[in-house]
């Protein structure tokens, strides 16, 4: 059975018991599709598209949950200039995206905010974001969760220095996930790129596995984790990260820029030029 509830979709009725919540779903057939109306939508067959802007797939309404049962949305026929979006929602709330394999966008994921008040709620959770040319996962709002998510090889762009593998801002977890493979573009003279990247807060950044972060040679720095806490009394903590390039590399494992409010403990880093900086050191950290 098929309706007409959302613009630019064709719909019918799925009910994926390995991903999908029992019963029904809401299927995406095509792209770039637009949902307007709250509930559970997935994907039950790889979906691709050459669009060079714009979005594949974007969220106008809130209360909305995406779940790709492992399937793809896949950009990257547009080409490394491209500067579509996989998945946008803007000024939204309790968004959830799960089991995506998202490819070959600018920016493969964003949960944005552009009022600084409406984007809340978000779940971004067992996803496979790869080749994005800019940024892997983008999350904004208050007292979201992103977990469990496989980031890898973001950057690119022509000319651009740099690329952020997960990028956050509000205030939320961020958990378990593997950031592999960020970098500038091959052309760029320059090169700062970051495997996550935190703003506001307070945030719990936990658990994580942050892999090859590069820069060009020592022109730039390279950065593990970011953050930017703003006031003083955003506290955040960063728990048993691990964060290891393959050789020497200038820039900072964990660079904290309000000083000592936040909490590191338990955290590795090894072969970047500091291991912490202007972040509590809690115990346990090794850097080498």
């Amino acid at each position: 059975m098929r309706s007409s509830i959302i613009t630019g979709l064709l719909l019918g009725s799925c009910g994926f018991a390995a991903h999908a919540e029992a019963g029904n779903c809401t299927a995406i057939d095509t792209l770039p599709a637009t949902i307007g109306t709250p509930g559970l939508y997935c994907l039950d067959q790889n979906l691709a598209t050459a669009i060079v802007s714009g979005n594949a797939i974007t969220i106008n309404t809130d209360n909305v949950t995406i779940d790709c049962n492992g399937r793809s949305i896949d950009g990257s026929a547009a080409g490394p200039g491209t500067v579509a979006f996989g998945i946008r929602a803007q000024n939204r709330a309790d968004v959830t995206i799960r089991h995506c394999s998202i490819r070959g966008f600018y920016i493969g994921l964003q949960l944005g905010n552009t009022d600084n008040s409406n984007s809340q709620g978000h779940l971004v959770e067992h996803n496979h974001v790869d080749a994005s040319t800019m940024v892997g996962i983008d999350v904004q709002g208050w007292g979201s969760i992103v977990r469990a998510n496989q980031v890898t090889d973001t950057g690119g762009r022509p000319s651009v220095g740099t690329a952020k593998g997960i990028f956050v801002q509000g205030n939320g977890l961020v958990a378990n996930n593997l950031v592999s493979g960020v970098k500038p573009a091959a052309d760029s003279s320059w090169g700062n790129p970051v495997g996550i990247h935190a703003v506001s807060g307070p945030f719990e950044v936990v658990d994580n596995r942050i892999l090859g972060v590069v820069t060009i040679g020592s022109n730039g720095t390279a950065n593990g984790i970011l953050a930017w806490m703003g006031p003083s009394e955003n506290v955040s903590s960063y728990r048993n990260n691990t964060i290891i390039n393959s050789g020497a590399t200038p820039g900072y494992g964990i660079y904290i820029d309000t000083g000592n409010k936040s909490v590191c403990r338990g955290n590795t880093v090894a072969n970047y030029a500091n291991g912490l900086a202007a972040c509590f050191d809690g115990g346990g950290n090794v850097s080498r």
